[in-house]
């Protein structure tokens, strides 16, 4: 099965995380110590140990990143799980940690940009889109759009931000955010029911944001002495990230939502 994605590889790659094309090249590096890319996978292991059933066999990881999520859920629960993300040194670096985790048979990783995919992947028992934002224009039709890679009364994985209740008026970057309630409401209207969702305290979130943000200065210093030529890229990329950094915990909390697909 193919999954080229054409020349918009590097593009892609960079938008989900907030990258210029100019800087997508480089994000493996910059992102190295970033385990999962800043997704919380005890709370993704956590639902589906609590909601997935026996007969449950694969999984399917749309964004996957350097596979850490992936791997983990081939670990823990033993199932096949198919990852694509459009960046390819993200995708060498995943397979080498499933030979290391001694996952390899059970996990593939593919080349591609999620929403250009050349075949679309057979339904899943388990879908995950994680911090990739409402990627089909908002979230209703982001959630509609995959559900249909999901199989009949399977399950979705879904995680990005809420607004804090008391930040609505003041959040200015996040003010498009809806608040807890409406959120699941807007998430529902994509056709798929929420079962549970996890949200880290205050102080976690912090402490997480915090700990990216420091792996990534540090990363970035190394990048920048390696290719000045980038390093006007790379300083409005980390002053991008510290600014959006410093409002999770204050503004916004991360969210992992799981929800179940219809019978």
């Amino acid at each position: 099965m193919a999954y080229s994605a054409n020349n918009s590889r590097n593009s892609a790659a960079g938008r989900t995380l907030g990258a210029s094309a100019a800087l997508a090249p480089h994000l493996p590096f910059l992102y190295a110590d970033a385990n999962g890319l800043g997704s919380d996978i005890d709370a993704v292991l956590d639902l589906l140990a609590a909601h997935a059933t026996d007969t449950f066999s694969t999984a399917l990881d749309l964004g996957c990143g350097k596979g850490d999520v992936a791997i983990a859920i081939a670990k823990r629960f033993g199932w096949r799980v198919t990852g694509i993300d459009a960046c390819k040194p993200f995708i060498e670096t995943a397979s080498v940690e499933a030979e290391r985790a001694g996952v390899r048979q059970l996990c593939t990783f593919h080349v591609g940009d999620i929403l250009r995919l050349d075949d679309k992947p057979a339904p899943a028992d388990v879908v995950l889109c994680l911090d990739l934002g409402a990627i089909r224009g908002d979230h209703s039709s982001t959630i509609r759009w995959l559900s249909g890679f999901v199989a009949p009364e399977g399950l979705l994985l879904y995680a990005d931000a809420e607004i804090l209740p008391d930040r609505k008026e003041t959040a200015d970057w996040f003010l498009n955010y809806p608040e807890a309630s409406e959120m699941e409401a807007v998430l529902e209207s994509g056709g798929m029911a929420i079962a549970e969702a996890r949200r880290p305290g205050a102080l976690e979130e912090s402490e997480r944001a915090e700990r990216l943000l420091s792996s990534l200065i540090k990363r970035g210093v190394a990048l920048a002495q390696k290719h000045p030529d980038i390093r006007g890229e790379l300083e409005r990329y980390l002053d991008f990230m510290a600014r959006e950094q410093a409002r999770h915990g204050r503004d916004i909390v991360s969210v992992t939502w799981l929800l179940r697909h219809p019978a």
